[in-house]
């Protein structure tokens, strides 16, 4: 019974091996079958894709050529964006129409560029041939109208020649006439006609030098109104300027005081003003001190000099004093003036010659800057120079410039001091239109209370200071360059 058990089971077992190794070539062959069919799958739907594509492509081109014959529902810009969506795709299942396409749009453009003068309707094949032969019927009525326009010209053309032929006919008639009649006149008033010719020839000789002195007259008075008219718009631009000078300066600077002294030291022979950063103040500014009544500021009623030593704030700043007098002391609210500056105000300078800044007897560019430096420190400024080098106008001198500024050094090279001389008397016959104020380079020094390498000598009341300003050179004539 046991070894029946046994039997069996190993019947069972064997069985089950045999089974168990039959499903695993089932599965096998069926998984390998599965992933082949798959990979079948695949590679069709890709080329389901692909025909897809090539479909849409293809459908894509009917409907641009349906838009370029002139049919279908897309407008120029659907079948533009159209056209671009289909020649950027870079499939290459639609290479083939994408190079269609763009061989259909380069016909397309070339024949809508043929016609784009006048072909306004609505562009496309079908419609062209209508256009071509609408301008062919137009053009063959327009030749008609001509050549009947033509005809009758030349039927004109002919009565008028005929008509001129006969008159020619009776003209020669009357031609010989006039010959016979001309030859005997000739031969009475032969020797009338050389005394007039001669006359002739002599009154067109004074005519022609006439004509040539008139050419020569007008020329001049051409040139001469030329000139004036230059003259007239300098001098209007002038007054134009002028205007707007006036305007800026409504307050005479002789009639009203630049600022007051707040206070005084007579000990250190200080005083302070009311004038500061805010008045645009230049540093080292010589003002001459007026008393607290006058009305007007000239040389005759100055009671003292004061210069800026130290600028405080906006509206006030520190001077000491280098001209005072015991019989007339400055006084806590005396007026201060000076004429080279204006408070608040950028005051203009033309420089003209070669300026010796440092009285070395030599005129160069370096002396030429430390003078426009000491302006600018002044609260000015430069509008316009003499190169000292080569002598050439750099600027321009206009009715907004307040001073000229002359210098009175010569250069060594003759071409230099022509080239200056001519500048300058530029500069200064505009300072003469514009009617700007002209001083000496040494004048606007003192001006400024510029001094070489000297001290400062410390003056309280009761003592005269001894402080000489240079005394400038004669002024030139109207005549001078300089």
């Amino acid at each position: 019974m046991a070894s029946r058990q046994n039997q069996g089971l190993q019947i069972a077992l064997i069985f089950f091996v045999v089974s168990t190794i039959l499903l695993c070539v089932v599965v096998y062959f069926t998984s390998t079958s599965a992933i082949e069919n798959g990979d079948k799958v695949v590679k069709k739907e890709e080329e389901l894709r692909d025909v897809k594509k090539q479909r849409d492509s293809y459908s894509t081109l009917s409907n641009l050529l349906m838009a370029w014959i002139g049919e279908g529902e897309w407008s120029e810009e659907q079948w533009n964006t159209e056209y671009e969506n289909l020649v950027g795709d870079s499939d290459a299942a639609v290479s083939d129409i994408v190079t269609k396409a763009q061989q259909y749009k380069t016909y397309y453009d070339e024949d809508m560029f043929n016609f784009s003068a006048d072909y306004t309707d609505p562009k496309g094949w079908r419609t062209l041939p209508g256009y071509l032969l609408t301008t062919i019927k137009s053009k063959n009525s327009l030749i008609s109208n001509v050549n009947s326009q033509l005809a009758e010209l030349r039927a004109s053309f002919d009565a008028r020649i005929a008509a001129a032929v006969k008159q020619v006919e009776e003209a020669e008639k009357s031609r010989d006439v006039a010959l016979q009649e001309k030859a005997e006149a000739d031969r009475q008033h032969q020797a009338t006609e050389a005394n007039i010719r001669s006359e002739q020839e002599a009154t067109l000789a004074s005519l022609n030098t006439a004509r040539q002195q008139q050419q020569a007259d007008y020329t001049t008075l051409t040139d001469e109104v030329n000139v004036r008219d230059d003259r007239i718009v300098r001098l209007d631009e002038n007054v134009s300027r002028l205007a707007a000078k006036v305007d800026e300066y409504e307050e005479e600077e002789f009639e009203f005081a630049d600022g007051k002294i707040t206070r005084i030291n007579p000990t250190l022979g200080l005083v302070w003003i009311n004038l500061g950063t805010a008045d645009n103040l230049p540093r080292n500014a010589v003002f001459g001190v007026y008393g607290q009544d006058d009305s007007t500021f000239n040389r005759d009623g100055v009671k003292g000099k004061i210069r800026i030593k130290r600028i405080l704030d906006g509206h006030s700043a520190e001077a000491e004093i280098v001209d005072s007098s015991i019989e007339n002391t400055l006084l806590v609210g005396d007026n201060i003036f000076t004429s080279t500056w204006k408070p608040g105000r950028t005051m203009k300078y033309a420089i003209s010659g070669r300026v010796d800044f440092d009285g070395d007897g030599i005129a160069t560019a370096l002396d030429l800057k430390r003078l426009i430096s000491l302006i600018e420190d002044n609260a000015g400024q430069v509008v316009a120079s003499v190169n000292p080098e080569t002598g050439e106008l750099e600027g321009e001198v206009d009715a907004l410039t307040n001073f000229l500024v002359i210098g009175d050094a010569d250069p060594e090279d003759a071409s230099v001091l022509k080239a200056i001389a001519d500048s300058s008397g530029e500069m200064k016959k505009a300072a003469d239109e514009a009617g700007v104020q002209a001083m000496f380079a040494s004048e606007l020094m003192d001006s400024f209370g510029y001094r070489d390498d000297s001290t400062i000598e410390r003056l309280g009341a009761g003592t005269s200071s001894e402080f000489v300003p240079r005394r400038p050179p004669a002024r030139p004539g109207n005549d001078g360059a300089f």
